[in-house]
């Protein structure tokens, strides 16, 4: 390595974070911090910060459009043939594997699991990624990078 220090970089907001919400009304603040704004095409330029959900809100009652659910048990992530299912959890520091917390809502991780030895369709798991986006989950880590905003921080 050359005693040299590896370089740090920093993560930046970029269209590939923000295009897939883009069907589904996303909210934020502009640049000047104040005024909030649904992202739409003409105004995409003036957008700084995504109000989005964090993981762990996938086990807790959130409203969207009016609707008050709790994302995890929504019609809308069921599996279509029983061949998977959504589920929370971590990532174990000391292994490469993914492990459920029952009862412990502190995912960093979206599971899309298999029942049994039924394969993951891919068409399911599309679906699955389409309702994180409409409903407006940080499935890229913007909070904790400080490019969004936790929703549940706004005032109401």
């Amino acid at each position: 390595m050359n005693g040299k220090r590896a370089k740090h970089t920093e993560m930046k907001l970029e269209l590939k974070h923000l295009a897939p919400y883009l069907p589904y009304g996303l909210q934020g603040r502009t640049n000047n911090g104040k005024q909030l704004i649904t992202l739409k095409r003409g105004n995409i330029g003036y957008f700084q910060s995504p109000y989005l959900h964090p993981l762990p809100d996938l086990t807790k009652e959130i409203e969207h459009n009016g609707e008050r659910f709790v994302p995890i048990n929504h019609e809308g992530v069921k599996p279509k043939h029983m061949s998977w299912y959504l589920s929370v959890g971590s990532i174990n520091p000391e292994a490469d594997w993914l492990y459920e917390e029952e009862g412990k809502p502190v995912p960093k991780t979206v599971m899309i699991k298999t029942g049994g030895n039924a394969g993951v369709d891919i068409e399911n798991c599309m679906a699955i990624m389409e309702k994180l986006f409409e409903w407006h989950f940080d499935v890229f880590g913007l909070i904790d990078a400080r490019l969004a905003i936790n929703i549940n921080t706004l005032d109401k």
